[in-house]
């Protein structure tokens, strides 16, 4: 569970990404890291809803400082043991009659909540109440306070609109 939640801890602190849109990043490979003007980024399927088929309309992408890479090469070598693209699944092993899926926003929660028990007692734990979107919310009050300025961090928090994309 250390090693779930440090590397959960590096990669939601560092992108700002939706707990969804963690779920669905695939890291076999290290497929989900791209290079667009010599910029590394992680690419992710948005789903909207939890049975939506991707359509890729709501496809994004968050840039990879190096220590988010290093966390995706990691979480990468892990998939191959679990037998599981995704960047957030299951901790066991997928058996081989099965299929792999991301894992949900419970999931997150509990597994987070093991991570902060282990570093910082039970106790700690429960007066925290984590939620996914609290590292999501801690990398914008870091901008805030670093006086990177409203607008932009308006803009690195907003799903552009699909003509923008293109």
């Amino acid at each position: 569970a250390c090693l779930v939640g440090s590397e959960m801890c590096i990669r939601d602190r560092y992108t700002g990404m939706r707990p969804s849109e963690l779920s669905e990043v695939r890291v076999q490979d290290c497929s989900c890291l791209v290079q667009s003007d010599g910029v590394w980024l992680i690419e992710s399927t948005v789903k909207k809803h939890k049975d939506e088929i991707s359509t890729g309309l709501f496809d994004d992408r968050w840039v990879a400082i190096p220590i988010v890479q290093d966390a995706i090469l990691a979480a990468s070598y892990i998939s191959k043991i679990k037998a599981s693209p995704y960047l957030l699944s299951n901790v066991d092993t997928v058996k081989p009659s099965s299929f792999p899926q991301p894992m949900t926003s419970k999931g997150i929660t509990y597994q987070m909540n093991i991570f902060i028990s282990q570093l910082l007692g039970e106790k700690t734990a429960k007066e925290l109440k984590f939620n996914p979107y609290m590292l999501r919310h801690t990398l914008t009050y870091q901008l805030f306070k670093a006086e990177v300025g409203l607008p932009l961090i308006c803009l690195l928090y907003t799903s552009p609109s699909p003509r923008d994309r293109q």
